[in-house]
């Protein structure tokens, strides 16, 4: 049996694998910067300020001055911030890639349709055939039932998985009707018992 020739998602779409790219880049981000707010969280509470005259003193004996970062809260307000900004852009960025592959989707459907609708019709011609048996089944039942006989003895007993073959709601007429629908075969190749 040859492969199907089914396209990938990606390559239906020229712009999904850039905006899969960039969702894990975001992510990765993400991730840096949560690990990074809790190594802040982690760190002690911050040191006193410094004396604005003991830096001026530090500075005319040539000392390099005290580092200057911002307060534990400053730094962990702004995490929390890009944070939020990252998540918000990871959170548009989701639904242009929701949007996209379901493009995609219909361009792969679109491309399968016309094998789908071959096969379904080959399947729904062995289903008419295995209907048309199974009214054979049914009119030997009805005759054996006409002569008195019980037609439920074991060596006379029809199959019931797919129905009776003049159940107009049964399995194989839904079936029927449900690949009508999709346009895999006419109304008119429903067998007749079944419409």
């Amino acid at each position: 049996m040859k492969p199907i020739d089914i396209p990938q998602i990606k390559d239906c779409s020229a712009v999904l694998a850039d905006l899969e790219a960039k969702q894990t880049e975001l992510s990765n981000l993400i991730n840096v910067k949560f690990t990074e707010q809790l190594a802040i969280g982690e760190e002690p509470d911050d040191a006193p300020p410094v004396d604005p005259a003991e830096a001026r003193v530090a500075a005319l004996l040539g000392k390099p001055p005290a580092p200057v970062t911002g307060s534990k809260r400053e730094r962990l307000g702004k995490l929390t911030l890009e944070l939020s900004d990252l998540r918000r852009a990871l959170e548009v960025l989701n639904n242009q890639i929701y949007v996209e592959r379901s493009k995609a989707m219909r361009v792969q459907r679109a491309h399968v349709r016309p094998e789908f609708l071959r096969r379904m019709q080959v399947f729904c011609r062995a289903l008419a055939g295995v209907h048309a048996a199974n009214m054979l089944l049914r009119e030997l039942e009805d005759a054996v039932e006409a002569a008195g006989c019980n037609q439920h003895h074991e060596d006379l007993r029809v199959p019931n998985g797919i129905g009776s073959p003049i159940d107009k709601n049964g399995p194989l007429a839904r079936f029927f009707a449900e690949a009508a629908k999709a346009g895999a075969i006419s109304p008119r190749d429903i067998p007749a018992e079944l419409r």
